[in-house]
């Protein structure tokens, strides 16, 4: 089963130690992702939308596969694959983003 998922990054990229706070995308969705596929649209703070896959390794790990995108200045940044750790705190849930690879 797909799920989809929205994030606010707060800046036009992501970087290592960044966390993301995961919300429903539409009604019915859930923002903690299980090992299935989760679509991810993740919204910068320069207006520009990227939508990645995050693909679970087991309930706490997993990776989020971004394709090559341009920040709305038009700055390429080339396709990654950013390790991701669930954090959860009560009934928040954050992604905590490792250093991620070329792909």
């Amino acid at each position: 089963m797909n799920r989809y998922v929205r994030v606010t990054s707060g800046h036009s990229h992501l970087y290592p130690g960044l966390r993301l706070q995961p919300a429903p995308l539409k009604k019915g969705a859930i923002s903690l992702p299980d090992r299935n596929t989760t679509y991810v649209s993740i919204e910068y703070s320069d207006d520009n939308t990227v939508v990645a896959e995050l693909r679970m390794l087991d309930h706490q790990h997993g990776e989020l596969l971004l394709p090559a995108y341009r920040t709305a200045r038009g700055t390429a940044v080339a396709a990654r694959t950013w390790p991701v750790t669930i954090e959860t705190a009560g009934k928040a849930t954050a992604w905590k983003l490792g250093k991620a690879r070329l792909t």
